[in-house]
């Protein structure tokens, strides 16, 4: 008799769990439909049951345009998948192998699985939720049911709403703006700190500090909420609402450091590698602390040296308030509004050279050479200084121009004139007769090699008219010079 009891005893807290799961579903189910209501947008409710060897994952979209034929994209871990659409039909398959799908509805509901088996390390997923292409989730909610209670604490990429403990279950939910969070299991128990409401939530093990401030957060707009993660199981990443970093609650500049630096890395879509020392140059200035690396610190001082301190503080509020994604072109586009002028700053140095390019402008105006229009001729303005493409410049000028292999000597000739120039010396050469400058007339930047206005004019009797829309560039003799 006493066995059966305990069976029965056992049958009922489990319904008794199943049942308070269950409430808590239906009152966040209200709360995610009537957010969908009111926004008129996508949202999404994510179901993760967690069982021994596996994460059972039911994703609903709702708020979907009914009329618009989706593309859908499960993760490549994704197992056993299935698709129906609002009208309880099955999805049409565009590819199997890729597990990708087409629907046309207004909610879209898809189930997989994903081999998950609990060790001693942590495990982040990045990539594990369904996405349609073309569509912005405005609203998500995490449940996750854990039936392997008591091992381990799972964190998402947006603020977890609460936590319930039952005899048989461990059940969270979360809630947040991100349309694609990351999912985090670390394998021990792990406290909370919320330092912002809705903006960042530290995790870590055993005894926390009484407080932590980051004042900078608050002049960050469109703070994406993060969940960081102190720990020193798992190596430092940043991914979709989770940053992960040492366990030293002491070092507080270096954390305020990494919270910042992920925030202007999830600017830029792609890969964090990538654009991680663009995050580097904005948090250095937006902090204002001493560059770690040397391409930052050549970045940092061609800034400094090319914009006051009051320019490069609208710069940061221009970056800090663009709401859509960020790219190295936009960044030089928020540079040429300051100065009225167009550069590739950004975008000359993302490449993956040992070249550094310096801070130079490109003149907007349409450049004219003895009245013809020169579409591919680019004037740029380098330490307040102007300089022309001598290859561009002098071909329209009616020069033969020959760049010698060593890539330093360029050779000028028209008529019986003849032209040696030099961009590592001094001096050039004019029909065979060597002339000393004070300084080099060529200079190579941005991998072409320019003249400065001062010896175009002197050199070759040159006269530059100069109209708001337009600049002329007028040879007044034949080529014959006198200094």
């Amino acid at each position: 008799m006493l066995k059966k009891a305990s069976i029965v005893s056992s049958v009922l807290l489990i319904l008794i769990g199943i049942i308070l799961v269950w409430q808590w579903k239906n009152y966040s189910n209200k709360i995610s439909e009537t957010t969908g209501q009111q926004k008129g947008k996508p949202v999404q409710e994510i179901e993760v049951s967690v069982e021994a060897d596996r994460l059972h994952i039911t994703q609903k979209i709702a708020g979907l345009p009914p009329e618009r034929k989706h593309e859908i994209f499960l993760p490549s871990l994704a197992r056993e998948p299935s698709c129906t659409i609002s009208s309880k039909t099955g999805c049409s398959v565009k590819d199997e192998k890729l597990q990708t799908y087409y629907a046309k509805g207004d909610s879209i509901t898809l189930k997989y699985e994903i081999p998950f088996i609990k060790g001693n390390q942590p495990v982040l997923f990045r990539e594990w939720t369904g996405q349609i292409k073309g569509v912005s989730i405005s609203d998500s909610s995490i449940e996750v049911a854990d039936q392997e209670k008591g091992k381990g604490t799972w964190v998402a990429g947006i603020p977890l709403m609460t936590v319930q403990e039952f005899k048989h279950i461990d059940y969270y939910l979360f809630r947040g703006g991100n349309g694609n969070p990351a999912l985090y299991w670390h394998p021990s128990p792990l406290n909370e700190h919320i330092v912002y409401d809705g903006k960042l939530t530290i995790f870590y093990e055993g005894s926390g500090p009484d407080s932590v401030d980051f004042p900078s957060i608050e002049k960050l707009n469109n703070f994406t909420y993060t969940s960081l993660i102190l720990t020193d199981q798992f190596k430092e990443t940043g991914v979709r609402g989770v940053l992960t970093v040492g366990s030293n609650f002491s070092d507080r500049e270096n954390l305020e450091w990494k919270v910042v630096h992920h925030y202007f890395t999830c600017k830029f879509p792609g890969s964090a590698t990538e654009n991680e020392w663009v995050a580097d140059v904005l948090t250095t200035l937006f902090l204002n602390r001493a560059p770690e690396n040397e391409k930052v610190s050549h970045v940092i001082l061609e800034l400094n040296k090319g914009f006051t301190k009051e320019e490069l503080n609208q710069f940061l509020s221009a970056v800090i308030s663009e709401e859509k994604p960020l790219s190295t072109e936009i960044l030089d586009r928020f540079l040429g509004e300051i100065k009225g002028a167009g550069t590739r700053f950004f975008t000359m140095n993302k490449q993956e050279t040992a070249t550094f390019f310096p801070l130079c402008f490109y003149d907007h105006r349409s450049i004219y050479v003895e009245g013809k229009l020169q579409k591919d001729l680019e004037v740029i303005y380098f330490e307040e200084e102007r300089y022309f493409p001598v290859l561009e410049t002098f071909k329209a000028l009616s020069y033969d121009v020959r760049i010698l292999a060593d890539g330093k000597t360029v050779l000028l000739t028209r008529d019986s004139t003849n032209y040696r120039f030099y961009t590592d010396q001094n001096i050039f050469i004019f029909d065979e007769e060597d002339y000393g400058l004070l300084e080099r007339p060529l200079r190579v930047l941005h991998d072409e090699i320019f003249i400065k206005e001062k010896w175009l004019k002197t050199i070759f009797s040159v006269v530059i008219i100069e109209e708001e829309s337009k600049l002329e560039i007028i040879q007044i003799t034949n080529g014959d010079f006198s200094l």
